[in-house]
Protein backbone atom coordinates (compact mmCIF):
# COMPACT_ATOMS: atom_id res chain seq x y z
CA UNK A 1 0.00 0.00 0.00
CA UNK A 2 1.22 3.68 -0.61
CA UNK A 3 0.55 6.83 1.59
CA UNK A 4 0.96 10.23 0.30
CA UNK A 5 1.67 13.18 2.56
CA UNK A 6 0.50 16.03 1.07
CA UNK A 7 0.49 19.71 2.66
CA UNK A 8 -1.33 22.29 3.39
CA UNK A 9 -1.81 23.69 0.10
CA UNK A 10 -2.93 19.80 -0.93
CA UNK A 11 0.16 19.14 -2.82
CA UNK A 12 2.63 15.79 -2.52
CA UNK A 13 5.24 16.20 -0.11
CA UNK A 14 6.38 12.77 0.16
CA UNK A 15 5.35 9.05 -0.22
CA UNK A 16 5.87 5.93 1.56
CA UNK A 17 5.55 2.48 0.81
CA UNK A 18 3.79 0.86 4.33
CA UNK A 19 1.94 2.65 6.80
CA UNK A 20 4.30 2.71 9.78
CA UNK A 21 7.15 4.63 10.50
CA UNK A 22 7.23 7.09 8.08
CA UNK A 23 9.78 10.27 7.61
CA UNK A 24 7.75 13.26 7.17
CA UNK A 25 9.04 16.01 4.87
CA UNK A 26 10.32 18.01 7.54
CA UNK A 27 12.39 15.60 8.99
CA UNK A 28 10.51 14.51 11.65
CA UNK A 29 10.13 10.69 12.12
CA UNK A 30 7.26 8.79 13.81
CA UNK A 31 6.48 5.48 14.94
CA UNK A 32 3.06 3.43 14.97
CA UNK A 33 0.23 3.77 12.26
CA UNK A 34 -1.24 6.26 10.77
CA UNK A 35 -4.11 6.55 9.29
CA UNK A 36 -5.87 8.09 6.41
CA UNK A 37 -6.48 11.59 7.11
CA UNK A 38 -3.91 11.67 9.89
CA UNK A 39 -2.78 14.98 10.82
CA UNK A 40 1.28 16.26 11.67
CA UNK A 41 2.24 19.66 12.60
CA UNK A 42 5.62 19.91 10.97
CA UNK A 43 8.62 21.79 12.67
CA UNK A 44 9.17 24.19 9.45
CA UNK A 45 5.68 25.35 10.51
CA UNK A 46 3.64 23.37 7.42
CA UNK A 47 0.93 21.39 7.91
CA UNK A 48 0.95 17.76 6.68
CA UNK A 49 -1.60 14.87 6.13
CA UNK A 50 -1.42 11.30 5.61
CA UNK A 51 -3.41 10.25 2.43
CA UNK A 52 -4.31 6.57 1.89
CA UNK A 53 -4.08 5.68 -1.67
CA UNK A 54 -6.59 3.56 -2.75
CA UNK A 55 -5.99 -0.01 -5.26
CA UNK A 56 -8.77 0.71 -7.96
CA UNK A 57 -8.14 -1.60 -11.74
CA UNK A 58 -8.71 1.00 -14.83
CA UNK A 59 -10.46 -0.59 -17.84
CA UNK A 60 -12.93 -3.53 -18.45
CA UNK A 61 -10.59 -5.91 -20.23
CA UNK A 62 -9.28 -9.66 -18.85
CA UNK A 63 -5.87 -8.59 -19.78
CA UNK A 64 -2.88 -6.91 -17.65
CA UNK A 65 -1.08 -4.19 -19.71
CA UNK A 66 0.35 -1.85 -17.27
CA UNK A 67 0.03 0.17 -13.89
CA UNK A 68 -1.37 3.27 -13.22
CA UNK A 69 -0.33 6.00 -10.36
CA UNK A 70 -1.05 7.34 -7.92
CA UNK A 71 -3.11 9.77 -9.15
CA UNK A 72 -5.09 12.42 -7.64
CA UNK A 73 -9.18 12.32 -8.37
CA UNK A 74 -11.78 14.66 -6.29
CA UNK A 75 -8.90 14.61 -3.41
CA UNK A 76 -8.57 11.09 -3.42
CA UNK A 77 -5.77 9.10 -4.58
CA UNK A 78 -5.86 5.78 -6.41
CA UNK A 79 -2.97 3.95 -8.39
CA UNK A 80 -3.49 0.64 -9.57
CA UNK A 81 -3.60 -1.87 -13.35
CA UNK A 82 -4.30 -0.70 -16.33
CA UNK A 83 -6.60 -3.26 -17.52
CA UNK A 84 -7.12 -4.25 -21.59
CA UNK A 85 -8.86 -6.24 -24.55
CA UNK A 86 -8.23 -9.82 -24.60
CA UNK A 87 -6.04 -10.62 -27.72
CA UNK A 88 -7.14 -12.63 -30.79
CA UNK A 89 -6.96 -15.86 -30.26
CA UNK A 90 -4.41 -17.55 -32.14
CA UNK A 91 -5.04 -18.77 -36.01
CA UNK A 92 -4.58 -22.34 -36.12
CA UNK A 93 -1.81 -24.06 -38.02
CA UNK A 94 -2.31 -24.98 -41.84
CA UNK A 95 -0.92 -28.05 -43.61
CA UNK A 96 2.63 -26.66 -44.92
CA UNK A 97 3.37 -24.45 -41.91
CA UNK A 98 6.20 -25.65 -40.36
CA UNK A 99 6.48 -28.10 -37.84
CA UNK A 100 2.30 -28.73 -38.56
CA UNK A 101 1.69 -32.42 -37.37
CA UNK A 102 -1.38 -33.17 -37.41
CA UNK A 103 -1.76 -35.86 -35.26
CA UNK A 104 -0.47 -33.87 -32.36
CA UNK A 105 -2.58 -31.02 -33.35
CA UNK A 106 -5.92 -33.62 -32.94
CA UNK A 107 -4.78 -35.31 -29.67
CA UNK A 108 -6.26 -32.65 -27.21
CA UNK A 109 -9.55 -32.17 -28.92
CA UNK A 110 -10.41 -35.78 -29.61
CA UNK A 111 -13.30 -37.03 -27.57
CA UNK A 112 -11.57 -39.48 -24.57
CA UNK A 113 -10.92 -42.89 -25.66
CA UNK A 114 -12.71 -44.64 -22.99
CA UNK A 115 -16.03 -42.39 -23.96
CA UNK A 116 -15.72 -44.08 -27.55
CA UNK A 117 -15.25 -47.58 -26.71
CA UNK A 118 -18.19 -47.02 -23.74
CA UNK A 119 -20.18 -45.55 -26.56
CA UNK A 120 -19.28 -48.44 -29.09
CA UNK A 121 -19.76 -50.91 -26.79
CA UNK A 122 -23.28 -49.86 -25.82
CA UNK A 123 -23.56 -49.53 -29.95
CA UNK A 124 -23.20 -53.12 -30.31
CA UNK A 125 -24.99 -54.47 -27.47
CA UNK A 126 -27.99 -52.85 -28.58
CA UNK A 127 -27.52 -54.42 -31.58
CA UNK A 128 -27.04 -57.81 -30.40
CA UNK A 129 -30.20 -57.35 -28.81
CA UNK A 130 -31.75 -56.54 -31.72
CA UNK A 131 -30.44 -59.12 -33.75
CA UNK A 132 -32.09 -61.24 -31.16
CA UNK A 133 -35.38 -59.71 -31.48
CA UNK A 134 -35.24 -60.31 -35.36
CA UNK A 135 -34.87 -64.08 -35.00
CA UNK A 136 -37.68 -64.41 -32.79
CA UNK A 137 -40.21 -62.41 -34.93
CA UNK A 138 -42.84 -64.04 -36.59
CA UNK A 139 -44.71 -61.13 -38.70
CA UNK A 140 -43.69 -58.41 -41.11
CA UNK A 141 -44.86 -55.63 -38.38
CA UNK A 142 -42.68 -56.96 -35.39
CA UNK A 143 -39.55 -57.73 -38.55
CA UNK A 144 -40.00 -53.96 -39.40
CA UNK A 145 -39.69 -52.85 -35.55
CA UNK A 146 -36.97 -54.78 -34.37
CA UNK A 147 -34.46 -53.67 -37.78
CA UNK A 148 -35.71 -50.14 -37.36
CA UNK A 149 -33.31 -49.00 -34.28
CA UNK A 150 -29.73 -50.66 -35.98
CA UNK A 151 -29.92 -47.99 -37.91
CA UNK A 152 -29.66 -45.13 -36.00
CA UNK A 153 -27.03 -44.77 -33.21
CA UNK A 154 -26.91 -43.91 -30.13
CA UNK A 155 -26.98 -39.80 -28.50
CA UNK A 156 -23.65 -40.10 -27.33
CA UNK A 157 -22.41 -42.09 -30.27
CA UNK A 158 -23.35 -39.81 -32.50
CA UNK A 159 -22.09 -36.91 -30.25
CA UNK A 160 -18.13 -38.70 -30.41
CA UNK A 161 -18.74 -38.93 -34.14
CA UNK A 162 -19.47 -35.34 -34.47
CA UNK A 163 -16.81 -34.50 -32.64
CA UNK A 164 -14.06 -36.51 -34.12
CA UNK A 165 -15.10 -35.38 -37.69
CA UNK A 166 -15.17 -31.48 -36.21
CA UNK A 167 -11.22 -32.07 -34.94
CA UNK A 168 -10.16 -34.20 -38.06
CA UNK A 169 -11.60 -30.98 -40.03
CA UNK A 170 -10.16 -28.67 -38.17
CA UNK A 171 -6.55 -30.80 -38.36
CA UNK A 172 -6.64 -32.08 -41.94
CA UNK A 173 -3.56 -34.66 -42.98
CA UNK A 174 -1.34 -32.70 -44.95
Amino acid sequence: MTYIIENKAGEEAGRWKTNKNPAFPDGATASGVFPDGYVHEGKDGETYTVKEVTKKAKGDGPRHVGNYGPEKVDGVYFEGMVMGEALPPTPDPEPGDDGYDHVQLRQPHMPDLGDQADEFLKYFVNTKMQQSAIEEATTIAALKKAIKPLADLPPGLDDIIGDWLDVKKRFPKE
